[in-house]
């Protein structure tokens, strides 16, 4: 049974407990990725979730029953269920929702044809992309994607947009950054294991010294790191640990930061590269196969 077939059977039976109209739908995300969902549309609402069907195919290939998961796909697109409509009129005041504009970071060539229907500032071989966040941001983000239509509309210069995109985003999405050691030995007391760890990842781990490697994301750990653009956060931690940093694009979600003193960067390429590739690493979520370098001398970020 392929993805296909198996969302048209849950397609089917979620018809049979909800009175949402149900459309399957397949969208272009991150990185061209092309995701299988089923879009829950009530009447009178214009804001649909769609819930993504990949994880609850995975879990079926690996012996989850048919019921188990509808129960958890619906509870799901309950968690998310929008009760009123959004008045997108609202959008065009840009007053409205100046303080709601953030940006995410994602990777430039990966995200060509998407880039160009989007404003965008680049960063290294990264494009900050701009988005106004509709949700209450206490433990998600819903957001909708910043178009060259509504900075027209707006009449306002992609710079102006980067300059409140970058305080708003600092505001609403603090740093949290934490020593990776600290983050494992959690792990183990919450009995997540080693299983939640890639092999490739663990067999680095014990190669580095984990006590001066650091997580850093921001405080909902979604899309996080775009941290690595807020002002004096790599800065401080350099100067904390008195050292030049290497910067490791872990995810679209977090980076890794280690300082550079007995440190290869090209062994740390060549383990960024082969945990994209990974069983674990999913398309979507590759931020770049890149590793940076932060310069305390220059106080700027570069490609290592």
């Amino acid at each position: 049974m392929d993805i296909k077939i198996f969302t048209e059977l849950v397609k089917e039976e979620l018809e049979k407990i909800t009175e949402c109209h149900l459309e399957i739908k397949c969208t272009v995300k991150n990185n061209g990725v092309v995701l299988t969902g089923i879009e829950f549309k009530e009447n009178d609402i214009n804001i649909a979730p769609i819930v993504y069907m990949e994880g609850y195919y995975k879990a079926f290939q690996n012996g989850s029953s048919m019921s188990e998961l509808i129960h958890k796909l619906y509870e799901e697109y309950k968690n998310y269920r929008v009760i009123e409509s959004i008045n997108l009129h609202y959008l065009i005041d840009f007053e409205n929702v100046k303080d709601r504009i953030t940006y995410i970071l994602v990777n430039h060539d990966m995200n060509k044809e998407m880039l160009d229907e989007y404003p965008h500032t680049d960063f290294l071989d990264l494009a900050k992309l701009y988005v106004i966040n509709i949700s209450d941001l206490k433990e998600g983000t819903a957001t909708i994607k910043i178009n060259h239509s509504l900075l027209c509309l707006w009449d306002k210069r992609i710079e102006e947009i980067d300059m409140i995109a970058t305080e708003n985003t600092e505001r609403l999405f603090p740093v949290q950054a934490d020593r990776l050691d600290m983050i494992v030995k959690a792990m183990m007391l919450q009995g997540l294991g080693e299983d939640n760890i890639s092999e490739d990842m663990q067999s680095w781990l014990l190669s580095a010294d984990d006590s001066m490697l650091y997580v850093v994301t921001n405080h909902l750990m979604v899309n996080g790191a775009g941290v690595m653009c807020y002002r004096n956060v790599i800065k401080n931690l350099a100067d904390r640990l008195n050292s030049d940093l290497y910067i490791l694009p872990s995810s679209l979600h977090e980076i890794l930061v280690i300082a550079t003193e007995g440190q290869s960067k090209y062994e740390l390429q060549d383990m960024v590269f082969t945990v994209n590739r990974s069983k674990d690493m999913t398309k979507e979520l590759i931020l770049s196969d890149n590793v940076y370098l932060y310069s305390r001398e220059k106080d700027c970020i570069e490609i290592a």
